[in-house]
């Protein structure tokens, strides 16, 4: 097993989870039910985008690999590139298809601020440009910042759209996330365009845009929908999703959930039926 610089994993259908992941800004209104059902949501979107950024990070920093040509791999280190050295890496068979990528981080690997250990797999059936191409996730006692991740996400190319955009639809079913004794859960059936940085060879100037639907339970209980009204935008860059507005709803009540317009930060609006409320995104 060889080490690989990957990127800082800075997406999520997986590691910006903290069940106190938004902090609230004192001045405003809003119960906490309503504050945290809005920040299980944006949790669970950082988490999902971090481990398709982990996958499409590898792949674009090793096309050998994972590329359009189905050459075997050579994995490379790059330590003056922006990526991380304490994660270890795996690939079998070296040649051929399916192939089984495996990312370690043993008993911890911190990168950007972000701790992780345990392992994921992730099995692909063809390159990941690929159309048709399926890459599906497993976890293996993997925790982010101490939160156990579990369930199955599978990502599958649909081919380039009618912007010449490679597009993934990404299927997250029966994820769970638990710290403290406490665990949240959560679904999701979204779709992934790969606006920019696929054509080059370093996963730093990668972005995203993401839509669809998800649904989960609170760590109380409380039941969620979420729908997309303006496509999410994750770049590689920043550290969170900057852009774009969800709709949650749960128990009677909607919230709105706003990024805002691209700026790379830690700032989300989210709007109720009677209370504006400003949360500061946190890993």
């Amino acid at each position: 097993m060889r080490k690989l610089f990957i990127q800082g994993f800075a997406f999520s259908c997986f590691a910006l989870f903290a069940f106190n992941g938004c902090k609230k800004d004192s001045s405003s209104t809003g119960s906490d039910q309503d504050i945290t059902t809005v920040e299980v949501s944006a949790e669970a979107d950082e988490l999902m985008m971090d481990s398709f950024s982990e996958i499409s990070g590898v792949s674009t920093e090793n096309p050998g690999m994972f590329g359009l040509n189905n050459s075997s791999p050579t994995i490379k280190s790059a330590p003056n590139s922006t990526f991380g050295d304490c994660v270890s890496i795996a690939v079998s068979p070296l040649s051929g298809w399916p192939k089984t990528l495996t990312l370690d981080f043993g008993q911890g690997c911190t990168l950007n601020g972000v701790k992780r250990s345990g392992k994921i797999t992730a099995v692909f059936t063809a390159p990941i440009f690929t159309t048709g191409a399926k890459v599906s996730l497993a976890f293996d006692n993997y925790t982010v910042n101490g939160t156990k991740v579990e369930g199955t996400k599978i990502y599958t190319n649909n081919g380039k759209n009618a912007a010449g955009n490679y597009s993934y639809t990404v299927d997250v079913t029966g994820a769970k996330f638990t710290k403290d004794s406490k665990s949240f859960t959560w679904n999701c059936n979204r779709t992934i365009e790969w606006t920019k940085g696929f054509g080059t060879v370093t996963a730093a100037d990668d972005e995203f845009s993401i839509t669809g639907t998800a649904n989960g339970t609170t760590p109380g209980g409380q039941n969620f929908t979420v729908a997309t009204n303006s496509a999410l935008i994750k770049k590689t860059a920043c550290n969170f999703i900057s852009a774009g507005i969800l709709e949650l709803k749960s128990a009677g009540k909607t919230w709105t959930l706003d990024y805002g317009s691209g700026d790379c930060d830690d700032q989300a609006t989210v709007t109720g039926a009677s209370f504006t409320r400003q949360i500061t995104l946190k890993k």
